[in-house]
């Protein structure tokens, strides 16, 4: 085989891996200890728990910078603003129409491709007596069953591990949630492009409609 067969092979193989290796998520939910958040595809890992407080620390100090500037442009803006009309109001609806239209297939599609496991919920129920406490338990865990079996009809979930257990001695309750999700890149790509092409498809079939134009009065001759 020649060196360019050998290249090409090298090269199909990186973007089927690329495409193919799943994207993961993984999340841990704790009322008494601080969230935890986790990224990681292929060799990449990232905490989005750190990024974010970066991210909202970064955005304070520009916002603290431009805070001056701010207050003179507010003093310099005329009262009053843009009024929303009935033409425009109606555009807007029109829009989100169409894009929740041009969403819901691809959407679906990405749900069924995502894949959620390793998921597991701890739970302790409190409340002010013995009776509300059992009443809210049973309700908790018919509510956790139902979610399950609502949920496997749409997504691909393994079984969860659930312990809730109620505590007639405790002032209030504590929840720990943990899971992952995964999902393909190629999967989360094949859905914006389906999502792109029914946009444009509904805009050749809805051509963009011109207002008519106003008729002007005609002169008559005087004389």
């Amino acid at each position: 085989m020649p060196v360019w067969g050998w290249v090409l092979g090298i090269l199909l193989a990186l973007v089927l891996l690329v495409l193919f290796a799943p994207v993961r998520i993984w999340a841990r939910v704790c009322s008494k200890k601080e969230w935890q958040v986790k990224i990681s595809w292929l060799f990449i890992r990232l905490d989005a728990v750190k990024w974010a407080k970066k991210f909202q620390a970064r955005a304070a100090r520009k916002k603290q910078g431009g805070a001056k500037g701010s207050r003179a442009a507010k003093r310099e803006e005329p009262a009053g603003g843009k009024k929303e009309t009935p033409e425009s109001f109606l555009e807007k609806v029109q829009k989100a129409a169409t894009m929740a239209q041009a969403a819901a297939g691809p959407l679906a599609k990405l749900l069924r491709s995502l894949r959620l496991d390793r998921i597991r919920l701890e739970m302790t129920v409190a409340r002010e007596d013995a009776a509300q406490t059992a009443i809210a338990y049973g309700e908790i865990y018919a509510a956790l069953h139902s979610a399950y079996a609502t949920l496997a009809h749409f997504l691909q979930i393994s079984r969860p591990q659930v312990r809730v257990r109620p505590d007639f001695t405790a002032e209030e309750g504590w929840v720990e949630f943990s899971g992952r999700a995964g999902i393909r890149l190629a999967s989360v790509i094949a859905a914006l492009a389906e999502f792109l092409w029914n946009i444009v498809k509904q805009q050749r079939q809805q051509p963009l409609q011109q207002p008519p134009r106003r008729k002007e009065p005609q002169k008559t001759a005087v004389g």
